[in-house]
């Protein structure tokens, strides 16, 4: 976050609770951390606050991770067909309605799909029509043909995530 905080006016709106202890470690004044926390009754009242919001600071790309935010930028880009939009896509299967229909309005809105593995563009390709599906690797390091010392190794993928079935941890790898 602060890498892009550096190179972009950056703004990150969150539709739901976020950890406290997560934003005051990452908030440093370079950009503004929005937390639109309402009961999930109240959460197209949300959604549309996100809208209204993101039509103030009028950005020139979103990146939509999850259904929430998925149907807000998908929504946004209905009123500013300027904007680029990037659906970013983490899983291998669709958790409930809400999420199977926002996900795959936001991808049909979308500029670009980034999909965080193999089995989440399994997922979203049947759904995607001529824009480009975009793996996102995680490796930070070119594979080194051998290992030559287990002393002080530095970690070439990181995952970040919970390690349970769903998660597919089998076809992250490229």
């Amino acid at each position: 976050i602060p890498k892009l905080a550096e190179t972009y006016d950056l703004y990150i709106i969150c539709i739901g609770s976020v950890d406290s202890k997560f934003i005051n470690s990452v908030n440093n004044n370079q950009y503004q951390i929005k937390e639109l926390r309402y009961p999930i009754w109240l959460l197209p009242w949300a959604i549309i606050k996100a809208v209204r919001y993101l039509s103030k600071i009028k950005p020139a790309i979103i990146i939509a991770s999850l259904w929430k935010a998925s149907i807000t930028g998908g929504l946004y880009k209905m009123i500013n067909k300027e904007c680029l939009l990037i659906s970013f896509i983490h899983s291998n299967r669709f958790f409930n309605l809400p999420d199977s229909m926002g996900t795959k309005f936001a991808v049909k809105k979308s500029n670009a799909v980034f999909c965080y593995s193999k089995a989440s563009v399994e997922l979203i390709a049947p759904f995607v029509q001529q824009k480009p599906i975009i793996t996102i690797s995680f490796l930070r390091f070119p594979t080194p043909a051998k290992i030559k010392t287990k002393e002080r190794l530095v970690p070439n993928a990181i995952f970040l995530g919970r390690l349970s079935q769903p998660k597919r941890i089998d076809k992250l790898i490229l």
